[in-house]
């Protein structure tokens, strides 16, 4: 990702528990969009803000030996142990301002990178160039505009305190140049972008790794959402203590995919 100022740095202790929990809430969803693809062993692949490094495990299973995944991230250092890995290669790479090749990727992977973007439009044309004739580019973004309640039934005092949070959260977020209404967009642009083929779908997760999350998170941004007035200082001091329990399970926010491929010949 641009080396433009991120908010959620893979520097900070958080990332690592952040990285743990993004993999149990939306990896199943990624491997299905896999298998919608028809991802398979040979490929040539590309893994855009790679991360903690779960896609890439999939994926190099999925291509097998005749295969290869590039990993990158512009701090790759939770790709450290994809070493043992012989059909993975790991680059340090900012995907707005680095050199990406024309033509190479059967399919190219990017969830939670191009929202991050203020390049977004422009990078989605290089990725479109960088896929083989046949192959496929894979986005997978947020939908914050319909992500802003953690509860959509809140019943008691927890959950009213989770959504106002939440909401908090979105909005900082989004006045810190995230746009939302991207993932919304991708299908058009990809037909844009000459892609063939395109569909995607939408994905909402409940899952207790949600707790995990949003503790990252909170843990990792809370001074600077109270200091923005974007959330009290006492909500955040009440809520972190409730992800503690195993039966308070916020959801997910909303994830919206897209997927296309260059036409082939």
């Amino acid at each position: 990702m641009s080396e433009s100022p991120y908010l959620l740095d893979n520097r900070r202790d958080e990332a690592a528990d952040r990285f743990s929990a993004l993999a149990a809430l939306y990896d199943p969803m990624t491997a299905g969009h896999f298998d919608t693809i028809g991802v398979a062993a040979g490929w040539r692949c590309l893994e855009i803000g790679a991360g903690g490094g779960s896609v890439v495990r999939h994926l190099a299973g999925r291509v097998g030996p005749a295969g290869r995944v590039l990993a990158t991230d512009i701090e790759p250092r939770f790709l450290d142990p994809l070493a043992d890995l012989a059909n993975v290669d790991v680059a340090r790479h900012d995907i707005v301002a680095d050199p990406l090749p024309e033509s190479e990727f059967d399919l190219i992977h990017a969830r939670l990178v191009l929202i991050h973007l203020p390049e977004r439009l422009a990078v989605l044309r290089r990725l479109a160039a960088a896929l083989r004739p046949g192959g496929w580019l894979l986005v997978e973004d947020v939908d914050g505009a319909a992500g802003y309640e953690a509860f959509f039934d809140p019943v008691d005092d927890g959950e009213h305190l989770a959504n106002r949070l939440h909401a908090g959260l979105m909005q900082f977020f989004a006045a810190s140049g995230i746009d939302f209404s991207f993932g919304r967009s991708v299908r058009r642009l990809l037909r844009a972008n000459g892609l063939v083929d395109v569909a995607g779908d939408g994905y909402v997760p409940f899952s207790p790794a949600t707790r995990l999350l949003d503790r990252a998170n909170y843990l990792q941004l809370g001074e600077e959402l109270v200091a923005g007035g974007f959330v009290s200082g006492e909500d955040l001091e009440r809520y972190l203590p409730l992800l503690d329990d195993p039966g308070f399970v916020p959801g997910g926010i909303p994830m919206l995919s897209a997927w296309g491929r260059r036409p082939p010949g």
